[in-house]
């Protein structure tokens, strides 16, 4: 599966006044690009602590953003994006006997929000909020399944 396309209305990207130098800059973004697990993100952002200070709001956004996407494409989600401004989308070519066996690992009042159909799983109601909280939101109910997976494995 190719990189799970994330269509959320974030703001998510490296300023100028945190990296100045623009080849610096773009070691940055290849950096967190070639990432291939939350805690090379989590490295990559210690890194860029201790040698260019506090990160900013919006780099650290990118880099939640590369988590989810990382999760999202091992658990079978090719994209994220909203739909008619109340729920958010998660595409996938999973049927929904595996949907089910993913869902199982949610708590009771996130499982009741996430609707399998064929090629989607809508998050019901999550469009409403801001995207910073959805970002948020997503992330928890995929870390609750990716861990619950490395349980059973």
């Amino acid at each position: 599966m190719e990189d799970t396309q994330i269509d959320l209305n974030l703001t998510d990207f490296i300023p100028v006044d945190y990296i100045p130098d623009l080849e610096e800059k773009m070691s940055a973004y290849r950096a967190v690009a070639a990432a291939k697990s939350p805690e090379e993100l989590q490295q990559i952002a210690a890194d860029g602590g201790d040698r260019y200070g506090v990160i900013p709001q919006p780099a650290q956004q990118l880099l939640l953003v590369m988590e989810l996407k990382q999760m999202a494409k091992k658990l079978g989600f090719s994209r994220i994006k909203p739909e008619n401004k109340q729920h958010v989308v998660l595409e996938t070519p999973m049927e929904e006997p595996a949907w089910s066996l993913l869902a199982a690992s949610l708590p009771d009042n996130l499982r009741a929000r996430f609707v399998y159909s064929p090629g989607k799983v809508t998050v019901r109601g999550l469009g409403v909020f801001k995207a910073e909280q959805q970002l948020q939101s997503l992330l928890e109910a995929l870390r609750k399944i990716q861990g619950a997976i490395r349980e059973t494995v």
